[in-house]
């Protein structure tokens, strides 16, 4: 019996389906909230073609302690987040929340990892919480930001579309 440890290196990571158009989808009605002359909305979104690639390496699957190719892709189930805009009275609206419900995925090597059921997943439980992080990241960040613009660009030109 030994307890080997695993050691493997993902890098080049690639987070794809948040540029494309319907990059998100409305799951569901969203729910008005009406406080004096301001209006929010709080809508469920769901986005429907993300998914997460590494390129990696692994040694110590065996005792030859080979560094071996070893490519990782997150395919989330149901990814979904809530956003809420609000609307004041003679103003531009504002993203006034964003909230990433907790991320689900399942996890496709490039090749099957030499592994007893124990160290897969191991290294599938930390490939996730890694991944997760990471796409966590993008999405309270640079997704965020975008968000934050489109809503007030998108009402702009509905605004001067219909002058």
């Amino acid at each position: 019996y030994t307890n080997r440890d695993l050691k493997a290196e993902f890098h080049n990571g690639r987070l794809t389906g948040l540029k494309q158009a319907r990059a998100l989808r409305k799951v569901g009605d969203c729910e008005r909230q009406v406080e004096g002359t301001n209006i929010t909305w709080s809508c469920t979104v769901e986005f429907t073609a993300l998914k997460a690639a590494y390129d990696g390496s692994a040694r110590g699957e065996n005792l030859a302690g080979i560094n071996r190719s070893l490519d990782v892709e997150a395919n989330f189930l149901h990814p979904r987040g809530v956003i809420q805009v609000q609307f004041f009275r003679s103003t531009l609206p504002i993203l006034k929340s964003w909230r990433v419900l907790p991320l689900d995925m399942s996890l496709s090597f490039s090749r099957e990892p030499d592994l007893n059921a124990q160290r897969r997943k191991s290294l599938e439980d930390e490939m996730k919480r890694h991944i997760g992080e990471a796409v966590t990241g993008v999405l309270y960040g640079p997704f965020q930001q975008d968000l934050n613009g489109t809503v007030s660009d998108a009402m702009v030109l509905r605004a001067s579309f219909w002058r």
